[in-house]
């Protein structure tokens, strides 16, 4: 209680003053409430300088996008399966997403024409289970933590452990097969080689 209302003293303090102040932590969600902008760093090196919101939204990179959110993006490694006009994302043999048309030049520019590998960013909230009938990636419930109006599932999927946010209310056991799927407009995509975000209309 009393860290939290450090901050708001701080950050009143700050509004109060005026003045330019550099607030160094290893604690995100201090970063992410109090600063106007964030200068994330990794081993000594600037990965990003954005507001929190486009930090949040729209990480540089692959570490940027691990390190601020609680729970951490979930990466998947994916390959890309061209369909005619589509770009299909697939995660472990299966269909995960649709690359939306906007980031399709940049992710083929970035896989060598869909030849190479691509690493997915999917945040817990972006992750829903598929209805029945619909694809997406099957997985295993191994832990559901209720969060008060929501709930956290710890969901076995291919090689890795994916954390999906899902309502409170919703009827998911330990030990029960889902099926996952993100929301497509959510999807991030990284160079799996450089980690480097991929944006659209570039390439990586």
């Amino acid at each position: 209680d009393l860290r939290a209302q450090m901050r708001g003293e701080l950050k009143r303090l700050h509004q109060v003053d005026g003045s330019t102040t550099i607030y160094v932590t290893h604690d995100q969600l201090e970063a992410l409430s109090m600063a106007d902008r964030i200068a994330v760093m990794h081993l000594g090196v600037l990965q990003q300088v954005a507001t929190p919101i486009e930090i949040f939204e729209r990480p540089a990179n692959r570490f940027v996008a691990t390190f601020i959110g609680e729970p951490p993006m979930n990466i998947l490694p994916s390959s890309i399966q061209r369909r005619g006009d589509d770009v299909i994302v697939m995660a472990y043999g299966h269909e995960l997403v649709q690359v939306p048309e906007s980031l399709r030049e940049s992710v083929l520019a970035a896989t060598g024409g869909g030849i190479g590998p691509v690493d997915v960013g999917v945040r817990a909230a972006n992750f829903r289970l598929a209805e029945p009938g619909e694809s997406g990636l099957p997985g295993l419930v191994r832990l559901r933590e209720v969060l008060g109006d929501v709930a956290l599932l710890s969901v076995v999927a291919g090689e890795q452990r994916l954390r999906v946010q899902v309502p409170a209310h919703l009827k998911v056991a330990e030990d029960e097969a889902v099926s996952l799927t993100p929301d497509p407009q959510s999807v991030h995509f990284f160079d799996s080689s450089t980690g480097v975000a991929l944006r659209e209309g570039a390439s990586a």
